[in-house]
């Protein structure tokens, strides 16, 4: 630690590493009833917590058993009896449908097995409003400009030069200092 040594305005020294260490068992400043060095204080200045105690209190878990996810998933949903056994029921199979694909003629052309072409201007879209319409019958957005046409359309501001009462004195012919 640095040596925090500091010359006072009458011109003493003061070192504050060793003023803080002589004071270090008066009671603190505030409601904590704690003293400079932290530890925590009774009646009459007696320590009754170190701060060591006070914080290894601070960061010890209370209990070293962490719940795995196997232990949540078993839990009890029904809050009223804890006591109950936990039973683990097996989850029933999923069903399985399946699909006869040998007379399915849905997006298949008639004659050959190639896909139904589809237009991609008749395409249905959700509007704004949440309604559903073709593609073409949305109003397109006007599109934006790049900064190179902007730059190009050429824009001239004319502002009238006015002079100040200065330039207008430095103007005058004649004697400007007797």
């Amino acid at each position: 630690m640095a040596k925090r040594a500091y010359r006072t305005a009458s011109g003493k020294m003061v070192d504050m590493d060793t003023l803080a260490l002589k004071n270090e068992t008066v009671l603190a400043v505030g409601n904590m009833n704690v003293n400079a060095r932290g530890d925590r204080v009774g009646n009459g200045g007696q320590i009754i917590q170190t701060r060591e105690e006070l914080m290894t209190e601070h960061y010890s878990v209370r209990e070293q058993t962490v719940p795995s996810e196997q232990e949540l998933a078993k839990a009890p949903k029904d809050k009223t009896n804890r006591n109950a056994p936990i039973v683990d029921a097996d989850p029933e199979p999923a069903v399985v449908v399946e699909k006869d694909l040998s007379d399915d003629t849905e997006g298949v052309m008639e004659d050959t097995d190639q896909p139904v072409p589809t237009d991609s201007n008749e395409e249905w879209v959700e509007d704004t409003d949440g309604n559903f319409v073709k593609n073409t019958d949305i109003p397109k957005a006007p599109s934006t400009r790049g900064i190179a046409d902007a730059l190009a359309d050429t824009k001239s501001v004319s502002v009238p030069f006015v002079e100040s009462e200065k330039q207008k004195a430095r103007k005058k012919k004649g004697i400007n200092r007797i």
